[in-house]
C-alpha cells in the first residue's frame, strides 16, 4: 500500500456530493487526469474539495473507475460537507502527504523499504532488540564473496566464506574443526595419549629430553611399561636425585638408573630385571624395598648374560644365582644392588632368598 501522485490533477463534480456520499463524480474524461488506484492494490491519494465559497474537505481516494472516484471523508481534522456541481477536486499536496514519507531527522517504516539493488551507504544499524538482517550476507565489498558472513536461511551453521565458523557449539573431535595449531605448534608437538582420544593409551614418542620438575612429579608406566629408544631398546632413565619407582601390580622393572629406589608395596607380583647396559655406570646403586610384600612375589634377577651373586655380609662369601632364577625379596625385605661390571651385580642385605 503506497500513496500516489499525479502533477496538476484537476476536475470538478458533475453530481452533487452530499454529507453522506462515499464517492464522487467527475466530469467525463477527468478521472484519467488522477492517479490510479484500486480497492485491490491497497494505493490510495488525497484530494481536496473546495466550493466557490471556499469551503475545504480533504478526502481519501482509494478507488478510481471510470470518472468514480470512491473516497473516505472527512481527512486531516476537515469535516464532511455538501458540494454543488462544478466544486473543485483537486489532488493537492496535504499533511498527511508529507507524513508518509521517512524524515531526514528519522522515522518508523510501516512497510518494507526494497533498496533494488541499491547501496545503503555508511549506514549504523542499531535494534532495541526486535530487529533482524534476515538472508542477507555480509561482505567487505559488492563482489568480496570469499571473505563474507553468511548465516544460511533455512538453518545451518553460519560460515565466513565456505568455512563453517567455529564456535562452542561445534567444537571438537569430529567435526572438522579441531585447531590447526595451538600457540603455533602442530598436534605433533605435544604428548598425546593416541591417535583416537577416546581410545586406549598408546606409544609416545620423545625427540628431545623429557624433564619432570616438581616436588609431586610422577610418571607412572602401568604393568608392564618400558621405557625404550627409537630402536626399540630399553634404555635407562636419568635422575637428578634419588627417584622412588613403585610397581603396584604385577609386571617386569625394565627402569634401571643408578641411585633408584624402588619400591614394592602391594601383592602383585614383579621382576625386577637387571640388564647387561654400558650406559649404566660401573659402581652404580640401587636400594629396594619391598613393603608388606608376601614372600616369592619381587624377584631381582640378571638379563641375559648377566650374572647376580648374592653377598653374605655375616659370613663374607657370594653366591652366583643359577641363570634363569632370581633372588627374592621376602615380606619386608631390603636390599642394596649394586653394578660391578656390565655382566655382574652384587646384592646383599635382609629377608633375601633364591628362587626359580
Amino acid at each position: 500500500m503506497s500513496i500516489e501522485f499525479d502533477n496538476n490533477a484537476s476536475g470538478t463534480n458533475s453530481v452533487q456530493l452530499e454529507i453522506i456520499d462515499t464517492t464522487v463524480t467527475l466530469q467525463t474524461g477527468e478521472g484519467a487526469l488522477f492517479p490510479t488506484v484500486t480497492t485491490a492494490s491497497g494505493d490510495f491519494f488525497y484530494a481536496t474539495l473546495e466550493d466557490t465559497s471556499g469551503n475545504i474537505e480533504i478526502v481519501m481516494c482509494t478507488d478510481n473507475t471510470s470518472d468514480v472516484l470512491t473516497i473516505t471523508r472527512a481527512q486531516e481534522n476537515t469535516t464532511a460537507k455538501q458540494f454543488l456541481v462544478g466544486s473543485k477536486v483537486e489532488n493537492r499536496t496535504t499533511a498527511a502527504t508529507f507524513a508518509e514519507f521517512i524524515q531526514r531527522t528519522g522515522g518508523t517504516m510501516t512497510g518494507t523499504l526494497d533498496l533494488n539493488g541499491n547501496d545503503l551507504q555508511d549506514p549504523v544499524i542499531t535494534s532495541t532488540g526486535a530487529g533482524t538482517i534476515d538472508g542477507l550476507p555480509l561482505r567487505g565489498s559488492d563482489s568480496g564473496t570469499a571473505n563474507q558472513l553468511q548465516v544460511p536461511a533455512a538453518g545451518g551453521a553460519p560460515t565466513i566464506g565456505v568455512n563453517e565458523i567455529w564456535h562452542q557449539g561445534n567444537d571438537g573431535p569430529g567435526t572438522g574443526l579441531d585447531a590447526d595449531t595451538l600457540d603455533g605448534i602442530e598436534a605433533t608437538g605435544f604428548l598425546q595419549n593416541s591417535t583416537d582420544p577416546a581410545a586406549p593409551i598408546g606409544d609416545w614418542t620423545f625427540t628431545g629430553d623429557t624433564i619432570l620438575d616438581g616436588d609431586h612429579t610422577e610418571a607412572d608406566f602401568g604393568t608392564g611399561g618400558k621405557v625404550k629408544d627409537g630402536l626399540n631398546t630399553t634404555r635407562p632413565i636419568g635422575f637428578n636425585v634419588m627417584p622412588v619407582v613403585e610397581q603396584d601390580t604385577s609386571g617386569t622393572f625394565d627402569i634401571t638408573t643408578n641411585g633408584m629406589l624402588i619400591h614394592k608395596d602391594t601383592t602383585g607380583a614383579a621382576d625386577f630385571t637387571l640388564p647387561n647396559d654400558a650406559d649404566i655406570p660401573q659402581g652404580a646403586t640401587w636400594t629396594v624395598v619391598a613393603d608388606a610384600v608376601l614372600a616369592g612375589l619381587f624377584r631381582i634377577k640378571g638379563d641375559t648374560g648377566v650374572t647376580v651373586r648374592w653377598f653374605d655380609q655375616i659370613n663374607e662369601t657370594t653366591t652366583d644365582v643359577v641363570a634363569g632364577n632370581g633372588f627374592t625379596l621376602a615380606s619386608g625385605g631390603v636390599c642394596t644392588i649394586y653394578k660391578y661390571s656390565d655382566t655382574v651385580y652384587f646384592l646383599w642385605g635382609g629377608a633375601i632368598i633364591e628362587s626359580v
